[in-house]
């Protein structure tokens, strides 16, 4: 990936020049070249050996900013004992309501595909909403050459998507109880 072309999306690069300097990263600068391009390129992987899931390409850049907005969300979600790399309290809990029948669990079918874009904007400080939205990538190119303009925040393929999601719903699921 260091040595492939680099592209990002125009609200995202804005954010290149405050933080990717050939200054800062000299040897890494001058041997890549950065192109901006429209959105990111529709594909499929296998879900299943029956089923493909769609997953958003994103442009490499926006891609490693999104990872990084991600570590900092579940870092922070860590905090409040939401640790995202550790499913044994999942584990745990989902054994419990099996056996007893006092706990469930809930599957979202295509869950990234249900935070919408308003949903976001009315639930995130300003300062964070900003941010994300620079680098979610709003326009996706489908396999027959189309563009479309996503209503949904993010996508599976987005660096962000599963701890953006968690932090929704924790926060939705606070606010309720």
């Amino acid at each position: 990936k260091l040595h492939s072309q680099h592209t990002i999306t125009r609200e995202a690069a804005v954010y290149l020049d405050e933080n990717l300097s050939p200054n800062a990263f000299p040897n890494w600068f001058n041997n890549v070249s950065c192109s901006l391009v429209t959105g990111s390129r529709f594909a499929s992987v296998p879900k299943t050996f029956l089923v493909d899931r769609g997953i958003e390409v994103n442009p490499l850049l926006n891609a490693a900013y999104q990872r990084g907005i991600g570590k900092y969300i579940g870092d922070r979600l860590r905090r409040f004992g939401i640790d995202l790399t550790d499913q044994a309290a999942n584990q745990r809990l989902a054994r419990v309501g099996s056996i007893s029948g006092d706990l469930a669990t809930i599957d979202l079918s295509m869950a990234s595909d249900t935070i919408a874009y308003a949903l976001v904007l009315d639930l995130l400080p300003p300062d964070w909403f900003n941010l994300l939205d620079a680098f979610r990538v709003a326009r996706i190119e489908m396999p027959d050459g189309t563009w479309v303009i996503q209503e949904k925040f993010s996508a599976m393929g987005n660096g962000y998507t599963f701890e953006l999601e968690s932090l929704i719903f924790y926060s939705l699921l606070l606010s309720s109880c």
